[in-house]
């Protein structure tokens, strides 16, 4: 009988599908558009076509929704880390937790 890995999340995760475009990593500029798989107040899964290594520093924009808010929709600005990799998934992308580290409210649409 294996007994079951202990949850190491802190906070509540929701299965929330949520538009996100991946900026910047490593100081390169790229941008790849995805959907978040779950959000917490802490951090994000997502799927993404490069390889993108544990420890890798990440921006990206999450684009919230007038049903999320409950009010206007709004762009946020996170900055993290990649602290989790599932190769292969959904037609073989890359699964990636990143832990959030800063994040910030745009004003406006993001550039």
């Amino acid at each position: 009988m294996e007994l079951a890995q202990a949850e190491r999340r802190r906070d509540e995760r929701f299965p929330l599908h949520v538009p996100v475009v991946l900026r910047s990593m490593k100081g390169s500029v790229l941008e790849e558009a995805s959907l978040t798989q779950n959000l917490s107040a802490g951090g994000v899964f997502f799927h993404v076509k490069r390889k993108l290594p544990l420890g890798t520093p990440v921006e990206f924009i999450l684009s919230l929704s007038e049903e999320i808010t409950l009010a206007q929709s709004i762009h946020v600005r996170c900055k993290g880390k990649v602290v989790r990799v599932i190769d292969g998934v959904k037609g073989g992308e890359t699964g990636v937790a990143v832990i959030i580290g800063q994040y910030e409210f745009l004003a406006d649409t993001p550039k």
